[in-house]
């Protein structure tokens, strides 16, 4: 592994650390009305228009934070460019979800900026095909 990545994951895991302590010393008006589980693992979002699925190529691949029966919220270096999004939970078995973007928190720890976004589970999506060919392709 080359100096450069060590140090961007090094930074990432400080960050990572610093948005978890953040969480645990605020309080905050919590609009979740099931209990959160953390989970933590890299998940696949792609923006989703009512018009079809995403391409694959517009998957990518975001750090989750936790997850309840109704959400999940997840790190990542952009804000949503959607409100709508489908996620890719890469466990068996796989299970593609549409979830809308309800709040997006941008965090600041001197170096690189994050968002913390919170997502709504809305619907299903029912193909299982979709789900595989993208853990294949993005090498989950």
């Amino acid at each position: 592994m080359a100096f450069t990545e060590v140090c961007r994951d090094a930074t990432f895991y400080s960050l990572v650390h610093a948005v978890l302590k953040a969480e645990r010393d605020r309080v905050l008006n919590n609009r979740r009305t099931e209990q959160r589980h953390s989970f933590q693992g890299l998940q696949l979002v792609a923006p989703f228009s009512n018009g079809g699925l995403p391409d694959k190529s517009t998957f990518r691949s975001v750090q989750c934070v936790d997850l309840s029966a109704n959400g999940f919220s997840y790190l990542s270096a952009e804000a949503p460019s959607s409100e709508r999004l489908v996620v890719v939970f890469s466990i068996n078995p796989l299970i593609c979800l549409v979830a809308d973007a309800v709040y997006s928190e941008r965090l600041d720890d001197g170096e690189a900026a994050m968002y913390r976004v919170g997502c709504q589970f809305t619907g299903r999506i029912e193909d299982q095909e979709l789900g595989a060919a993208l853990v294949k392709t993005h090498g989950q």
